[in-house]
């Protein structure tokens, strides 16, 4: 992420959150320009599992929040019923080399 923002310079910062709260909650990566956002959690497990989204949802949909998006390696494309993306490392690969990390899925 740090390689593609340099590279690519399609967003202004990158960002890591924790909750305050004394649960172990965070999201990996908050990609941000200008006045949106891109929450990214990424994980090494296969397939997916729903445990993963708890960071995600815990960090809520502030203003500006365009995606959520959990990216493991071989998991097929699906979308949780609360509008999470869940994306294999390929396909997410795919969106960064396409710049269409900022537009709406």
């Amino acid at each position: 992420m740090l390689a593609y923002r340099s590279y690519r310079r399609v967003f202004n910062d990158l960002l890591y959150w924790a909750s305050n709260s004394g649960r172990a909650v965070d999201v990996d990566f908050l990609a941000v320009k200008g006045d949106q956002m891109v929450a990214i959690e990424i994980k090494s497990g296969a397939l997916f599992q729903e445990a993963w989204c708890k960071g995600l949802r815990a960090f809520g949909s502030p203003p500006g929040l365009l995606r959520q998006i959990v990216v493991c390696p071989d998991t097929p494309d699906l979308r949780t019923a609360d509008g999470i993306e869940v994306l294999s490392y390929h396909r997410f690969a795919s969106i960064l080399h396409e710049n269409l990390l900022f537009t709406s899925p």
